[in-house]
C-alpha cells in the first residue's frame, strides 16, 4: 500500500510538473505576443509620424525654397540700391557746383517717365498679390492754369481711390 501511495504521489507530482511547464509556455508564449503587439504599436505609431512628416515635407520645402528667394531678391535689390547709390553720387561729382545749387527742388517726370513708372509700380502690386492699381489722372486746366498730372491709386477690394500729385 505504501508503494501504491507513493507511485500515486509520483504520479501526482509528475502531473502537477506537467501542468507547470504548460503554463509556463502559455506564460511566455503570451509575453511574446504581447511584445510583439507593443513593437507593432510603436511600429505604426512611427509609422504615422512618418507619414505625416512626408506630407509636411513639401510644404517646408517649399517654404523654405521661398525664403531662400525671398533672400536672394533682397540681396539683389539691396546690391542694386548700392550701385544706384553710386551712380548718383558719380552724376552729383560731375555736376557742376552752380547746378548743383539752383536743382534743390527734383525734376517733374515726363509723360513717358511716369507711364513707366506706374506700368513698373502696377506689376509689382500684383506680384505681390496686392489689391491697388496705380494710374494716370490729368485735371483739367482751370483759370488759365496748366493742366496738372495726378498719380490715382485705386483700392479695388475696398473700392477706394486716392490721388496725389
Amino acid at each position: 500500500m505504501m508503494e501504491e501511495l507513493q507511485m500515486a504521489k509520483e504520479l501526482a507530482q509528475q502531473e502537477l510538473w506537467a501542468q507547470r511547464r504548460l503554463y509556463e509556455n502559455n506564460i511566455k508564449q503570451l509575453e511574446e505576443q504581447l511584445g510583439e503587439e507593443e513593437m507593432n504599436k510603436k511600429l505604426l505609431s512611427t509609422r504615422k509620424a512618418a507619414e505625416e512628416l512626408l506630407v509636411q515635407l513639401p510644404a517646408l520645402t517649399q517654404a523654405q525654397d521661398t525664403q531662400q528667394k525671398c533672400s536672394m531678391f533682397l540681396e539683389l535689390l539691396e546690391q542694386e540700391k548700392e550701385k544706384l547709390a553710386q551712380e548718383m553720387e558719380l552724376l552729383q561729382r560731375r555736376m557742376p557746383p552752380k547746378s548743383r545749387k539752383g536743382r534743390l527742388c527734383p525734376r517733374r517726370w515726363t509723360a513717358l517717365q511716369l507711364s513707366i513708372m506706374l506700368q513698373e509700380v502696377n506689376v509689382i502690386s500684383k506680384n505681390l498679390n496686392k489689391h491697388t492699381i496705380f494710374s494716370r489722372y490729368d485735371l483739367p486746366a482751370m483759370n488759365g492754369e496748366p493742366a496738372t498730372v495726378c498719380t490715382q491709386v485705386t483700392n479695388t477690394k475696398l473700392g477706394s481711390t486716392l490721388c496725389g500729385i
